[in-house]
């Protein structure tokens, strides 16, 4: 996709082997955009997936333009005005919005509308609705803009509210810390970009409200360690997020997944997905998710 026109107008903002800045600006969603995202679950640790998350350090090269094999969803995504979103005026903060057309593994369709503010940190999302139903307002990432390799955070809290179902919610507190630990170029099926690569970590407890029976699986213990690869425009392009949930009361056996997301094609103008991020995006999914695996 963007091999010619898109990918020439990247070249001109900067070198393919050139260390980069990012900042607010150049991580901004404009109104046309379309692109389109594979997501894949994964069995096991990252490790256990046979992955290569590749090196640290400076001007790293790295290739993730193979085939995956895992639970895949795709997800075709339109930027828009914010007043043809559905239920906009509910968002007076918002000021434009994004259309995701999903499908699920099952081969069943879903449609979702996310709700973004702007902002000289980084754009944000507010809502995230889908099915009649609106995640809580996303807090602002812990991670330091303008975005600069070797810039790192600890200790960041951070509250957690997602409906995951129509009138159920995940609940709880994280505590992230993380750095940016690389740059270089990177390889998908879009395309070869150049990119910060944020590593980051997160540990926390959360519950379910709003349903007695996943209630009563009670406290859930959360850690989760991740990659992202980020670009001019583009935002992430690339991520691979291990998850590891325990119960403390012994209710559910503990589970470590990999959830890894990439951009596999985009079209209208050389910006695509920024602060939405990928965790924004996995709880939006994450309803999707339940009704499609065991």
């Amino acid at each position: 996709m963007l091999r010619s026109s898109i990918l020439a107008l990247l070249l001109t903002s900067a070198s393919l082997s050139a260390q980069i800045t990012l900042d607010a600006e150049s991580l901004r969603l404009p109104i046309g955009t379309t692109f389109t995202i594979e997501s894949f679950i994964l069995q096991g640790s990252m490790l256990e997936t046979g992955i290569s998350q590749g090196p640290a350090g400076p001007d790293q090269a790295f290739d993730l333009t193979g085939p995956i094999d895992g639970l895949r969803i795709l997800l075709h995504g339109t930027v828009i005005p914010l007043e043809e979103a559905p239920g906009s005026d509910q968002h007076p903060t918002a000021d434009y919005a994004a259309r995701y057309d999903i499908e699920n593994p099952d081969g069943s369709l879903a449609v979702s509308y996310a709700y973004f503010r702007r902002g000289e940190q980084g754009d944000v999302a507010v809502a995230i609705d889908g099915n009649g139903t609106s995640q809580a307002p996303s807090q602002d990432s812990p991670i330091p803009i303008p975005m600069e390799f070797g810039a790192s955070w600890e200790g960041v809290q951070t509250p957690v509210a997602n409906e995951v179902l129509p009138g159920v919610e995940l609940v709880g507190t994280l505590t992230q810390s993380g750095e940016i630990d690389a740059w270089g170029t990177v390889s998908i099926p879009a395309g070869e970009f150049p990119y910060l690569r944020i590593f980051s970590n997160a540990v926390g407890v959360t519950k379910y409200q709003g349903d007695p029976d996943l209630e009563a699986i009670g406290d859930l213990e959360l850690a989760t360690q991740g990659f992202s690869w980020v670009t001019y425009h583009l935002g992430t392009v690339l991520s691979m997020i291990q998850t590891a949930t325990s119960s403390p009361n012994g209710t559910l056996p503990p589970s470590v997944t990999t959830q890894v997301i990439r951009i596999i094609e985009a079209g209208g103008v050389p910006s695509v997905i920024t602060a939405i991020g990928w965790a924004q995006l996995k709880g939006m999914d994450h309803a999707a998710f339940q009704r499609t695996t065991p």
